[in-house]
């Protein structure tokens, strides 16, 4: 009788050290996207193009520091469960 392989995939926990980076994150992009300056302070924010690609870099900062701590802002992408599944073992035999 052919004997059986399971592999079984271990997810990890999150860790004190990327939780807390993570919060940091939230905090400074949070900070960042409410603009207490107004744009003055900044130079990019007067000008006419890169003056957006720093609140698009701290709502992509925001996001995945949500998404690190499992809450997922975006409709799309879902990340799907892996799934431990039995994996047969199908190589030939050796013959004596």
């Amino acid at each position: 009788m052919p004997e059986h392989k399971v592999v079984v995939v271990e997810e990890k926990g999150r860790g004190c050290l990327g939780t807390g980076i993570a919060m940091a994150g939230i905090l400074v992009s949070g900070f960042w996207l409410l603009n207490f300056s107004a744009g003055f302070i900044e130079l990019p924010d007067n000008l006419p193009f890169f003056g957006n690609i720093d609140e698009a870099a701290a709502t992509a900062a925001l996001i995945a520091c949500f998404r690190y701590l499992g809450i997922d802002l975006l409709p799309f992408g879902k990340r799907s469960r892996v799934e431990t599944r039995e994996i047969i073992d199908i190589s030939p035999e050796s013959k004596k």
